[in-house]
Parts: structure tokens; C-alpha cells; sequence
């Protein structure tokens, strides 16, 4: 190691500035393996003054390990994983290890553990912000990266990086092509993560933060009241205070029926935080904004070096490929958002006639109230309700198709 040191610093003295414009850091696996990634984080050996590859790998450490927070948060409340799995949520989708003794759970503690996984991400985001000028590589073994599940302490095999992101992507790309694709030892797997992904990330935390935003803009306590029971083993409501303890290995539980009904019907929500909504339209906006800039940096990339998310000539280390059409159809869904967001487009309501939408930015702006069965029946967009251009849903429909039945996987990629 101590020779290859000397080499970089032989060569970085002998050749122009413009031929080591990527310098290249490696955090070795040993590092990672079998270590929770909170203990890494904590363990990171001094900052290397100005060096943007090294902030950025702080920066990425840091994220991880919020995450790894929120989910042994998450199982210490006693989340029931077999519901709201089936939501079409990535937050929900990170496969928890059964908790045999859970705390209770209530609105106030779930509330906490949100915003706490909020700090963390905007913490992230400013040091992404601050990164130091200039092009880098920081190469991550994350076949190593373990994530502490249950809080333990200890790693087990399913506490990996790799099996959190699969989770979280319920079809995850293709890891088994061969050399100079996707390691095909997932405990080999090493992305080489470069500026664009720093943008990639720092949108990620935006996307991140719109959705606990959005959630938390309510008062959700009466619907936890009722519904409480089907999220958490352990709810703190008279309904779950009353229900008998299900019969080991029952199939059919026709209360659930009734729990997904009550769900439906108890999404009448009171705002109780406007400004969280108004701050869920900036998020959004901003995540476009970085990941249209994201899309721009890696079509612009000359190098194919075991990519996080690939430009249409670059291979990715986790077997995704992004072809320029996918790219340009990508630009044009976030083009469609802002215009949502910012007004100027319209969104189409299956009651009225073509010319009449609902105007996104005003809904997110003035609404006090959301209650999911009136917004779909038409009575709570009329406050709202604009003649204007229309977002057509022609246009997300052939974007959809370009991702082959895969568009939740590219997007939990692509943002």
C-alpha cells in the first residue's frame, strides 16, 4: 500500500495537472466489514483538507448511517413489516428483522423518529452543498457495507447494503453479467462514486425530506387511532387494545378488509403544519433541479469505471443501464413535475372536462385539509380547479414504457 502511495505522488509531480483531474480515493473493505455503519462513521480517519472525494464519502457514510437509525428506530417500534411492505413506498419497503419485545407505538414517537432521520438528511445535504471544487473518485466496497438491522451490534449475512437495496427495489437490476459489468460476488461489489453522484445524493435527500414533509404536514392522529394496529405490533389505541390476538397460522383475516377500508376512509387529514406542505413543493423542485443536472454530468463523462448510475455509454457496477432514450424521457418527466409544481401545467381530473386541471401548486400551498375520498370524487379540487395547459397522461404513459415494467426500480435509481 505504502508503495502505491509513492507511486500516485511520484506520477501526481511528473504530469500535468489537466491528466490527474479525477483523483482517486479508496476506502479499503476491511473498514466496513462487519462493522455497524454508525461504528464507521465514527471511526473515519481525519479529513483530508479540500479534498471533495473525501467530504463526499463522509457525506455518503453519513447518509447510510441516518438510515441504518431510522430502520432500528423503525423495528423498536415494532413496524408490521407483512402491510406495509405491500405500499408502494420505498421507506416501507426496508425488510426489518421481527422484533419479539417492541416498545409501544404512538403518532408522537413516530413523528419523532421521522424527524430525527430528517436532521440527519439535512445534515447530509449541507455538507453535499460544501463539497470543495474539483472532479474526484471515491471508490466504496459496499459489498462490505453492513447495516445493523436490529441494533445488536453484531452483523449478520442479511444485514448488508445490497440486501437493503434490494428490498427497497422489489426487482432489482441484474447482477450476474459478466467482466467489466456487475461484480458477480455481491461481497466483491465496489462502485467508484464521482461528483455527478454527489448531486444524485443530494437530490435523494430532497426526495427524502418532500415525503416525510408531506406526511408530517398532517395531524395523523385519529387515523393512527384506528389504523395504528395494522402498521405496528404494539399500538397505543383502544382498537388495538380490544382486537384478540390472531391465531397462529390463520391465512384470511377479513378485519384487515375492514382495516384497508377504514385506512381508505380515515385519510381525511387536518394540515396542522401548512409550511411542511409549502417545504414538500421546494424539496420536489429542488430534486429535479439535481437530477436533471445529475443527468446532464454523466452524459457528459468520458470514463466507464464501475458506475452508480450510468450515462448511456457507461456500465453500472449494479448491471443497470440507462439508455439515452430512458435519459431524454427522464428529463421530460421532470420537466412535467416542475411545471406541475411550479403552476404552469395543470393536472387533469378524471371528472371534468379536458381544459379544466387542478392547479398542484395551489393545492400544496392553500390546502388545510386532505381527505383522499373527496379529492378523487372532485368536491376538495374545486378550490383548485383551473383552465389552463394539461400535463397529458399520454406523456408519462410513453416514458413508462421505456423502462420495461421496471419504472419504481429506475426511479428509486434515477430519482
Amino acid at each position: 500500500m505504502k508503495t502505491q502511495s509513492c507511486f500516485r505522488l511520484a506520477l501526481a509531480a511528473l504530469l500535468p495537472a489537466a491528466l490527474i483531474a479525477q483523483p482517486v480515493g479508496e476506502w479499503p473493505a476491511a473498514l466496513f466489514s462487519g462493522r455497524p455503519v454508525g461504528v464507521v462513521l465514527e471511526s473515519l480517519p481525519s479529513a483530508a483538507p479540500a479534498d471533495p472525494g473525501d467530504a463526499f464519502g463522509r457525506a455518503a457514510v453519513d447518509f447510510l448511517a441516518a438510515t441504518e437509525a431510522l430502520v432500528q428506530d423503525l423495528r423498536r417500534l415494532g413496524l408490521d413489516y407483512p402491510f406495509a411492505r405491500e405500499l408502494p413506498l420505498p421507506i416501507f419497503r426496508l425488510a426489518l428483522p421481527s422484533n419479539p419485545s417492541p416498545e409501544v407505538a404512538t403518532p408522537e414517537k413516530v413523528r419523532a423518529v421521522l424527524d430525527r432521520f430528517y436532521a440527519r438528511l439535512s445534515a447530509v445535504d449541507e455538507r453535499l452543498a460544501a463539497l470543495p471544487a474539483g472532479e474526484f473518485k471515491r471508490v466504496f466496497p459496499l459489498g462490505a457495507v453492513a447495516v445493523d438491522f436490529d441494533g445488536d451490534g453484531k452483523i449478520t449475512e442479511g444485514e448488508t447494503f445490497a440486501r437493503l437495496l434490494a428490498n427497497m427495489n422489489r426487482r432489482p437490476p441484474d447482477t450476474s453479467a459478466a467482466q467489466g459489468a456487475p461484480a458477480s460476488n455481491p461481497a466483491d461489489l465496489t462502485v467508484a462514486f464521482d461528483r455527478a453522484d454527489a448531486m444524485w445524493l443530494q437530490a435523494y435527500t430532497h426526495v427524502l425530506r418532500g415525503f416525510i414533509d408531506l406526511l408530517l404536514a398532517h395531524d395523523g392522529g385519529a387515523l393512527f387511532a384506528t389504523t395504528g394496529h395494522l402498521f405496528f405490533q404494539r399500538a397505543e389505541t383502544p382498537m388495538a387494545a380490544a382486537l384478540p390476538v390472531a391465531s397462529p397460522g390463520q391465512r384470511f383475516d377479513p378485519g384487515k378488509i375492514a382495516d384497508a377500508i377504514a385506512l381508505i376512509h380515515g385519510i381525511s387529514l387536518p394540515v396542522s403544519q401548512p409550511e411542511r406542505l409549502a417545504a414538500a413543493r421546494t424539496h420536489l423542485l429542488a430534486a429535479a433541479a439535481l437530477t436533471r443536472a445529475t443527468l446532464a454530468a454523466i452524459a457528459a463523462e468520458t470514463d466507464d469505471d464501475r458506475e452508480w448510475l450510468p450515462g448511456p455509454n457507461q456500465t453500472s457496477a449494479f448491471g443497470l443501464a440507462l439508455t439515452a432514450a430512458q435519459a431524454d424521457g427522464w428529463r421530460l418527466l421532470l420537466t412535467e413535475l416542475e411545471d406541475l409544481l411550479e403552476g404552469r401545467k395543470l393536472l387533469p381530473h378524471w371528472r371534468f372536462a379536458d381544459g379544466l386541471g387542478v392547479n398542484v401548486k395551489r393545492l400544496l400551498l392553500e390546502s388545510r385539509r386532505t381527505d383522499l375520498v373527496l379529492l378523487a370524487q372532485g368536491t376538495d379540487v374545486l378550490p383548485y380547479l383551473e383552465k389552463g395547459p394539461l400535463t397529458r397522461a399520454e406523456t408519462w404513459r410513453d416514458v413508462v414504457r421505456l423502462f420495461e415494467g421496471n419504472f419504481i426500480g429506475y426511479a428509486v435509481w434515477i430519482n
